[in-house]
């Protein structure tokens, strides 16, 4: 049985369930995030006189999460509280995501030319010059169809992880799953402000879009379009969330990791084929999923230990009889 199921079906009286412990973690992780952007708007808005708006929903975002940990949570059922984190989450993460471009073009602006060029470098050593035209020459028109739909419909893929446990039985694994994906995308957020870099495929016009059969085409001009705003590659949250997904599928339910695993797998290869990133983006990538991976178990060893069934049955007999 699983550390989750246990705790889920057998937790010691008035211990913190391990469910639980997930949600905190999940709160304090959106909590932190969204103090760090309201400090950065707020700096950033000095003498500038926007911003606000975005300084506003991020105290949104904290009077939410932190009206989540008031004393009183733990007496609430534990499905409706990680119902309530993840429609939470999915309202939250987006407004993370777009408010990071502005904020970039607010504080970092002059450091993306340098950073888009040293990325760039970095592949170039990897690779070689002309690597770019290389990876076009290998596009097949099925595969880029299928690939670049696979990558716009990338973030279909942690919801149908959270799908599948539901429908599999398996809701006790929700916290786990729905912590580490939003730990996962905040993280990568925030590598997005630190290293802010532009998709190689907007600065190219080189690259633009040149297979598919059917809609490809207009997925990747929409994709471009939208894109333009945002500095995204560094690391490629396309490649840590895939990875999560599969890891956590593989550790809940092995029906979820066969049918998603394959999916996850041409979500990251498109990241390189379609020229949305660089390729020193995916080992940054592979990196934050470890270190989502490391907090995650960090968050196991504080649960306390569940008792076994022998020892449950043995400590009651031992009640029975002292009684």
């Amino acid at each position: 049985m699983d550390l989750d199921e246990a705790h889920a079906r057998n937790r010691p009286a008035g211990a913190p369930s391990l469910a639980r412990l997930y949600l905190r973690n999940l709160d304090a992780a959106f909590l932190v995030f969204a103090a760090l952007m309201l400090a950065a708007w707020l700096f950033a808005d000095l003498g500038t006189g926007h911003g606000w708006a975005y300084a506003l929903g991020n105290g949104v975002v904290i009077t939410l999460f932190a009206a989540l940990r008031r004393p009183v949570q733990p007496r609430r059922p534990l499905k409706r509280a990680t119902i309530y984190r993840i429609l939470l989450s999915c309202s939250a993460l987006p407004f993370n995501y777009f408010q990071s471009g502005p904020l970039i073009e607010q504080v970092r602006l002059e450091a993306i030319p340098n950073i888009e060029r040293l990325l760039l470098a970095w592949d170039i050593r990897l690779l070689g010059e002309g690597y770019h035209d290389w990876i076009v020459s290998l596009r097949v028109p099925w595969v880029t169809e299928v690939l670049q739909i696979l990558y716009a419909s990338f973030y279909i893929l942690p919801l149908s992880l959270c799908f599948l446990l539901v429908l599999r039985g398996k809701s006790y694994a929700l916290p786990a799953a729905v912590f580490g994906v939003a730990a996962g995308f905040l993280l990568s957020y925030l590598g997005y402000l630190l290293v802010p870099g532009r998709s190689p495929a907007f600065l190219d016009d080189s690259l633009v879009h040149n297979g598919g059969i059917w809609i490809a085409k207009d997925v990747w001009d929409h994709v471009r379009e939208a894109g333009r705003g945002a500095y995204d590659v560094f690391p490629s949250g396309h490649t840590a969330l895939s990875l999560l997904v599969v890891y956590y599928a593989y550790r809940f339910d092995r029906l979820a990791f066969v049918i998603l695993t394959p999916i996850a797998c041409c979500v990251v290869v498109s990241t390189i084929y379609l020229q949305y990133h660089y390729v020193v983006d995916i080992p940054a990538g592979i990196l934050l999923t470890v270190l989502v991976i490391l907090w995650d178990r960090a968050i196991r060893r504080r649960a306390p230990p569940v008792p076994t069934l022998q020892e449950s049955w043995t400590a009651s007999v031992s009640s029975r009889t002292r009684q």
